[in-house]
């Protein structure tokens, strides 16, 4: 999992530099999420939202 989100942190952050969240952990709750079932953002947050103290 560490060498997915090292990868992930070579994709180039187009938001504004105080994002609060960074973009590599998104891509991967994104990953995760759609491999779980995900079809929407909105099921992605929740997915991200129900794990969060993992």
């Amino acid at each position: 999992m560490s060498s997915l989100i090292t990868i992930l942190r070579e994709v180039r952050d187009p938001r504004d530099p105080n994002a609060r969240h960074d973009l590599a952990e998104l891509l991967f709750v994104a990953l995760a999420a759609t491999l779980c079932g995900a079809k929407s953002c909105v099921e992605i947050a929740e997915f991200g939202e129900g794990r969060e103290e993992e």
